[in-house]
């Protein structure tokens, strides 16, 4: 069974990227394209990691990254933003996330650091 990849983040075209990079890694993705979905959806679904951006239109993701630690949810967090300042990484770090990664990305390095975080966290 495919490992499972929840993409948070509301530009179409990152969305599409992403899910191209990780369907290209064997790995089965569902998308959401705001922070309230991500939160409902991991209510009741779980996953093997989170890719998270941080400016959604409804909250920033830390806000969701807090909600889901404050909650008790252990998945693993990458956040994938193209905010690039060390105090946003140093900061989404310190609330729980696992992983900071800016845009642009480079597919190949993006695919490698998922599979190696869900193969650490396993």
């Amino acid at each position: 069974m495919a490992d499972k990849i929840l993409i948070v983040d509301d530009d179409p075209a990152i969305c599409k990227l992403l899910e191209k990079v990780m369907h290209s890694n064997e790995l089965e993705t569902t998308t959401v394209n705001c922070g309230m979905d991500a939160l409902s959806i991991l209510k009741n679904h779980t996953f093997d990691l989170i890719l998270m951006d941080i400016m959604l239109g409804d909250m920033e993701g830390f806000d969701v990254i807090k909600e889901l630690r404050a909650s008790g949810i252990q998945t693993p967090v990458m956040i994938v933003s193209g905010r690039n300042e060390d105090y946003d990484s140093l900061y989404g770090l310190s609330i729980g996330a696992d992983d900071y990664i800016t845009k642009p990305f480079r597919p190949l390095v993006l695919g490698a650091k998922v599979k190696a975080l869900i193969r650490r966290t396993k």
